[in-house]
């Protein structure tokens, strides 16, 4: 049966909701009650799936398949004690029941007899592929990244060659960011096989992770001469060179990829970013004015246009387009970090705050908005909220030397002399002890200017006129 004929309703589908509806009965046979279960399994609607066998028990009550099954969705509902009753009677032996018997016993917190029961699977000589993926199934949800490891490499050991397996090691590794090892893995699936499409493209993900866009290319190149209609692979390759800062040849990419789908939407968005990156701006706007005549609605549409405005030193028209962006997707933390970036420019700091507020309502782990918010408020002369912002920073990236820096000046501004002392003295030690560290190359001289300069610097965060007219008085200073 094709996965389409899994999930169409057939006329034995049909047959059971049609009977469920009307409140009758019919018959059906013990496997076409399995069907009808196992179609609802993979709706992933437990609930009809268990509806459906207990109809059939009610017509084979000795049908230890149904009674499997019927254990299998007790459990994945988590009536574990109902589970178990079932299975401690059931004789049955086959692959599917060795699975539910292991999961009900990580459902018992019962790991031992879990791994127990996986570890004599491994040294029988009946283990297949299929059962592997479904152990690693069952670890995701009770196991730990190193149990789950473990067990693929020993299952490998039995089944040396199963691309299967192999591919599984590899995602797990590019997954937790073990990327050499998921390399050696890709590689290892395409020593054996050289037309294994899917791992070019995962290897091709993998040097992504570790920024080697030559090599990233190199394998979507392989991978589109085994399927040059590939579209995930265009457009991996195009954001390849894109970040690689070539723009041209992603334009290029893009293009294909445009011409190749019919996400025309998408493929003249990543053409038009192109076009800016180039300084054409004519044609980014006239493909952008071309999505928005495919969808008026889409609010990334008029985002970019704000960034084009952006790029042009068009602060007034860059905030007309962030805001029309804003007024069809007001959930879109880019679109508020975009507007603040905008009001800040503009020295609208009120303003700023507001979509910096917003900002951080929406994602407040988006890079940079704690000292953001440190900034502004601090232009706002809100120096004890300055404060709160700039320490929630450092506690984030404890080795942020601007934050530090700003936080001391936050500091001597809220009158909290005694703590800016403390951090530049902290900063001091930091330059005298940590040599080994990315700070080894502030001096301490650098550091005694930072301290000798604290009057200034607040002098410039408070009344910037006043200071720019107090450095004049002195040139000698650089």
């Amino acid at each position: 049966m094709t996965e389409k004929e899994e999930f169409d309703k057939s006329d034995l589908i049909k047959k059971y909701e049609e009977m469920v509806g009307q409140e009758k009965s019919y018959y059906f046979d013990a496997d076409q009650i399995e069907a009808v279960a196992g179609w609802y399994e993979l709706k992933e609607d437990f609930n009809e799936a268990l509806n459906a066998v207990k109809y059939g028990l009610t017509l084979h009550p000795s049908s230890e398949t149904l009674l499997l099954y019927k254990a299998k969705y007790l459990l994945f509902l988590d009536y574990t004690e109902e589970a178990k009753k079932i299975m401690d009677h059931l004789p049955l032996e086959n692959e599917e029941a060795e699975l539910v018997r292991i999961e009900l016993s990580f459902a018992e917190n019962n790991s031992e007899k879990a791994f127990s029961l996986i570890q004599k699977k491994l040294e029988s000589d009946e283990m297949t592929w299929e059962f592997c993926m479904d152990v690693i199934s069952i670890l995701w949800g009770y196991g730990t990244f190193t149990e789950i490891i473990d067990f693929v490499l020993a299952s490998l050991k039995k089944l040396p060659d199963n691309q299967e397996l192999l591919n599984e090691l590899g995602m797990l590794y590019q997954d937790n960011l073990m990327i050499d090892e998921a390399i050696d893995v890709f590689n290892r699936i395409l020593d054996k096989d050289p037309f294994h499409e899917n791992s070019w493209e995962s290897l091709a993900k993998a040097y992504v992770i570790k920024r080697e866009f030559e090599k990233a290319i190199e394998a979507c190149d392989f991978a589109l001469a085994i399927n040059e209609k590939n579209a995930d692979v265009l457009l991996l390759r195009g954001f390849c060179q894109y970040d690689a800062d070539d723009a041209q040849g992603a334009l290029a990419t893009f293009t294909q990829y445009y011409d190749l789908t019919n996400d025309k939407l998408r493929g003249l968005e990543l053409m038009a970013e192109c076009h800016s990156k180039l300084g054409n701006m004519k044609q980014s706007f006239d493909l952008l004015n071309q999505s928005l005549e495919i969808d008026s609605s889409n609010s990334y549409t008029y985002y970019l246009i704000a960034l084009n405005y952006l790029d042009m030193g068009n602060t007034p028209m860059a905030r007309e387009y962030v805001n029309k962006a804003l007024a069809l997707n007001d959930g879109d933390s880019q679109y508020h970090l975009l507007l603040c970036d905008l009001y800040m420019c503009e020295e609208n700091w009120e303003k700023g705050l507001d979509a910096a507020k917003k900002l951080y309502e929406l994602d407040p782990l988006s890079p940079n908005i704690l000292p953001k918010l440190g900034e502004l408020y601090t232009k706002l002369e809100d120096y004890a909220s300055a404060v709160h912002y700039y320490e929630l920073a450092l506690k984030e990236d404890p080795d942020n030397l601007g934050v530090k820096f700003s936080l001391v000046a936050s500091y001597h501004l809220n009158e909290e002399n005694e703590k800016a002392a403390q951090l530049t003295d902290d900063l001091f030690r930091t330059a005298n002890t940590d040599k080994e560290s990315e700070n080894s190359n502030i001096s301490r001289d650098v550091l005694q200017r930072f301290h000798n300069l604290m009057t200034e610097i607040t002098l410039s965060l408070v009344d910037p006129e006043k200071f720019n007219k107090k450095s004049a008085e002195e040139p000698g200073q650089d």
